[in-house]
């Protein structure tokens, strides 16, 4: 081997080190950004006030709607049922 080729492996040996270097550092950064501004989100959903935070959950379906969803389904599953039959 002549010293040539020794240089050339050593560079590619030294770029792909570096390159896994960087990688790994900056897939560290990115989880931690990540957190931090996770972490603040929550901290901001926890300053709302009680009332806005009900606000964001839906209300709960009447007992009517429920019940016509439900027979609505039953339907369904018994013309598929038919259907499957024949």
């Amino acid at each position: 081997m002549n010293w040539e080729n020794i240089q050339g492996i050593f560079k590619w040996v030294f770029l792909v080190f570096l390159a896994g270097f960087i990688g790994y550092f900056g897939k560290y950064l990115g989880q931690r950004l990540i957190s931090r501004f996770s972490k603040k989100k929550a901290h901001k959903d926890e300053l709302l006030p009680t009332d806005k935070r009900k606000a964001a959950i839906p209300p709960p379906m009447s007992n009517e709607k429920t019940l016509q969803k439900i027979e609505k389904k039953r339907l369904k599953q018994q013309q598929k049922a038919s259907k499957k039959k024949s």
